[in-house]
């Protein structure tokens, strides 16, 4: 029969174990996120109102295709096309870094989300990483015994309680 030390000991090896698993599934998510197909920006940020006043058709017609470009220029806005799963996505805003960056225009390319992993490993990090630490160091300091496989016997020093 089990001892009262023994049924804490394995209480608090599991708590630490199941914050373990937490962490490798949180990094797995990450690297499955980080090796998923991303948006490509396709040549650099311009100023819409310089489209407009360039009249070039070839650029022009790029552009027009994806934003409207008098709206767009009578804002002061900037433009940029970004690629993504062979569609092509205007984006604009009032600087060249709201348009120009990943995470700045993930919002607004349907079906596309930047940094899921980083937002779960950012979510479960803080308090899996420490928990887990706490529950090797606590069974170690209680018991005796500091375990990282719960389902291992727990042996129990009578001198460390």
């Amino acid at each position: 029969m089990k001892t009262m030390k023994e049924r804490i000991s394995n209480v608090i090896a599991w708590v630490g174990f199941s914050c373990f698993v937490a962490l490798a599934l949180s990094l797995i998510i990450v690297v499955v996120d980080s090796a998923r197909e991303k948006p490509a920006q396709m040549g650099e940020e311009l100023l819409c109102a310089d489209i407009k006043r360039w009249n070039n058709p070839i650029i022009t017609g790029i552009y027009d295709d994806i934003v409207d470009l008098d709206k767009c220029a009578s804002y002061g806005q900037y433009v940029a096309e970004w690629k993504y799963r062979g569609e092509s996505y205007g984006v604009t805003g009032f600087s060249a870094s709201s348009v120009n960056s990943i995470g700045a225009v993930d919002w607004r390319i349907p079906n596309y989300t930047h940094g899921v992993g980083e937002d779960i490993a950012d979510s479960i990090v803080p308090w899996a990483l420490p928990l887990w630490l706490i529950s090797i160091v606590l069974n170690y300091i209680l018991f005796g015994s500091a375990r990282l496989l719960p389902w291992r016997k727990a042996v129990i020093n009578e001198e460390a309680s």
